[in-house]
């Protein structure tokens, strides 16, 4: 993902090459991963992959980073419980231990379901509710597939939507008097 870019915004920017798989991996750990792949797994209608490390290096740690096994195995459990991903993995810091423990947490769970189940097209008082600050007219008419566009905010045009007006509020530039 792009710095300050949403997740919706990011799958928007990748879906056009239908990707086999889409995820998150080392930037974040565990601990910040769930939201994220929360609202990836709502969107993405691929499977997600999970490849988190293991925390911060930490020399005082027994592996050298601050999430053991066992850690690694309760957060990829609750991400397989929770339907949110389909392949899984670890990053940096993690050991054949980690990965250990990871496989034997997610034993027996499912894979999280996607394809034509996932809300690539998200209910019209969603998408306001979220963009409400852009959207000013809408009028009926149902265009044949959605216009999705991604920057740091995504944008997706509905069914029924020709219209669209774009405001932006601005700022006047204010200049130091001379002197």
């Amino acid at each position: 993902m792009i710095s300050a870019q949403t997740t919706e915004a990011f799958w928007n920017a990748v879906r056009h090459v239908k990707p086999l798989s889409v995820g998150l991996n080392c930037s974040l750990g565990p601990d910040l991963m769930y939201p994220f792949l929360d609202e990836l797994s709502e969107k993405a209608d691929v499977a997600i992959s999970c490849y988190p490390n293991a925390g911060l290096p930490n020399p005082l740690s027994e592996t050298g980073f601050d999430l053991g096994p066992q850690d690694m195995a309760r957060y990829l459990g609750d991400f397989a419980r929770g339907g949110l991903i389909n392949i899984a993995g670890g990053c940096c810091g993690n050991t054949p231990e980690h990965i250990a423990a990871i496989a034997k947490a997610l034993e027996g769970l499912p894979p999280r379901k996607y394809g034509t189940q996932a809300s690539a097209n998200p209910s019209p008082s969603k998408v306001r509710a979220r963009s409400e600050h852009f959207l000013e007219h809408i009028c009926a008419e149902t265009p044949t597939k959605p216009l999705r566009l991604s920057g740091s905010q995504p944008f997706t045009q509905q069914p029924g939507v020709y219209i669209v007006i774009v405001s932006v509020l601005m700022s006047p530039v204010r200049r130091s008097s001379p002197g």
